[in-house]
């Protein structure tokens, strides 16, 4: 990774911790992110307990806060997964973590 892509990444994590805030409801399970500095886009995964009936609402929610940090420069994509145990089975556990629960048998 260069010192620029390193350098928006990390600007990227801080604009989505402060368009997540207000936005995570005790569904969440999880919120993670891959940046591409090359198109100045970002991949948005949430992992939720359960589905919700307003996430569409809080996507956009996050999706306008950013554009509001961001000037609009950066396009963000978003994929929610359901399911339990995120930790062993959502495929965005890799990328860029900005939350997780822990819960205490099941998530590490």
């Amino acid at each position: 990774m260069t010192p620029e892509e390193l350098a928006f990444e990390n600007d990227v994590a801080l604009d989505l911790q402060q368009a997540l805030l207000g936005c995570v409801t005790p569904a969440f399970r999880a919120v993670a992110f891959r940046s591409d500095a090359s198109d100045s886009s970002v991949d948005l995964y949430i992992a939720l307990a359960e589905p919700v009936e307003e996430i569409e609402d809080i996507i956009y929610d996050i999706e306008a806060s950013m554009e509001g940090l961001t000037g609009g420069s950066v396009l963000i994509r978003s994929e929610i997964w359901i399911g339990d145990r995120w930790s062993e089975r959502w495929p965005a556990r890799s990328h860029r973590r900005l939350f997780a629960v822990r819960t205490p048998s099941t998530d590490q």
